[in-house]
Parts: C-alpha cells; structure tokens; sequence
C-alpha cells in the first residue's frame, strides 16, 4: 500500500487507537525504570503522546522514599497526577 502524504486522513479501516501504560502495577523502580512522581509520569506521558499514544494507562504510586514500587490510592495524588498529565499533553 503507497504511502499517505502528510495531513491525509487515514481511511476508517487503518485507523488505530494507542494506549501506553506507563508503570506496572508493582514494579519496583529500584529494579526497572518506571516514572513515581507525578512529574515522572507526566514526562512519561509527554514521550508516549509525541509518539502517537492517546490513551494513559497510569497506577499512582505512593511517594515516599523507596515506596515507589507500592500502589497509592491518595485522591489528592490522582489529581496532581491527572493534572501533570493533562497539563503536558493537550
């Protein structure tokens, strides 16, 4: 199949939503380089959009020293990160 010129619309069949997921759900950050902080995540994020990703698959992460590899339910934590993440990719 040739090739599109820039700004062609795909047709409907060669269209493809991206997802990331950007951490596992415990990984240990110590051991594998997964984003923690919500600066972290958001610059993680930012790499994936520019490369065609549209869709965040994200596991917040408890912020304390040597915690990062735990889960975190902090709402106030899930909206730092959302909005680190919204803030980096319109």
């Amino acid at each position: 199949m040739p090739a599109l010129e820039q700004g062609t619309p795909m047709p409907p069949s060669d269209r493809a939503i991206l997802t990331c997921a950007l951490t596992g759900v415990l990984t240990d950050p110590s051991r594998h380089p997964v984003p923690v902080t919500p600066e972290e995540m958001a610059s993680s994020a930012k790499e994936a959009y520019d490369a065609g990703a549209s869709i965040m698959h994200v596991h917040f992460r408890q912020q304390g020293a040597g915690m990062g590899r735990f889960p975190s339910w902090e709402p106030d934590l899930a909206q730092t990160i959302v909005e680190a993440i919204r803030a980096v990719c319109p």
